[in-house]
């Protein structure tokens, strides 16, 4: 037998496994293939077993990838950063852009951005997406809002107050002309439609525009069944 399939015990953080050294150094210019080199001294446990103060849990997933370079993972995981971390840790650079992809196909984010004018009386809020199990979501939370909003019954079936459409590009919700005339939806309703729905808001920032206006942006992402483009949410 080889010393590359001499078998291995790890303690990961408490955690034992047993696997190939030739697994563990699947890719050579990982830091984990660098602590398994001959020339390496690894620290040991009571046990004589190799010591890694990581994190032992997540490194079911790190050893797994590197038995079939595949990202497998359960659903609805909710430790996608730490398990980023563990990778830039080992220096695992094909589990790191595994993980990146993961990510874009599990998460949908949205980019609201809001230009406000003192002249303005009216706006037209537009998403823009071509994933259609988000742009769905995002209908029904704004739906679900304007029903709110304007006290309509659930099963509500006649002309809303406002209506969201679909675009070429996207959905858009019309307020329409008379907006100073008539109480409306605006982005605070907005926003939380989309944290009833799911989104989390990550981030906002806003600057002032020529002809006295300002935009702001809102960063928002949500868990999400498949590939997805993002969404620019903008008003004009």
């Amino acid at each position: 037998m080889s010393s590359e399939d001499t078998p291995v015990t790890l303690n990961v953080g408490g955690f034992i496994y047993t696997t190939l050294r030739s697994t563990l150094t699947r890719y050579p210019d990982s830091a984990l293939s660098a602590m398994f080199s001959p020339i390496r001294t690894l620290v040991t446990d009571e046990h004589g077993r190799c010591f890694i103060d990581r994190d032992g849990k997540l490194f079911r997933y790190v050893l797994n990838f590197l038995r079939t370079s595949e990202l497998l993972l359960p659903k609805n995981f909710d430790e996608l950063r730490q398990l980023k971390k563990e990778a830039e840790f080992y220096s695992i650079q094909p589990l790191t852009e595994a993980l990146s992809q993961y990510q874009f196909g599990q998460f949908a984010t949205v980019h609201m951005m809001m230009s406000t004018s003192s002249t303005a009386h009216s706006a037209c809020f537009r998403f823009l997406t071509s994933d259609n199990a988000t742009r769905e979501r995002v209908r029904t939370a704004l739906h679900k809002a304007i029903l709110m909003y304007f006290e309509l019954p659930p099963d509500h079936d006649n002309v809303l107050p406002e209506e969201v459409y679909t675009t070429p590009d996207g959905l858009a919700l019309d307020v329409g002309a008379r907006a100073m005339e008539r109480k409306s939806l605006n982005e605070a309703h907005i926003l939380e439609a989309l944290v009833r729905a799911g989104f989390t808001i990550q981030g906002s920032s806003h600057h002032c525009c020529q002809q006295n206006c300002c935009e702001y942006t809102w960063t928002l992402v949500c868990q999400s069944c498949g590939m997805a483009d993002p969404i620019f949410f903008t008003t004009i």
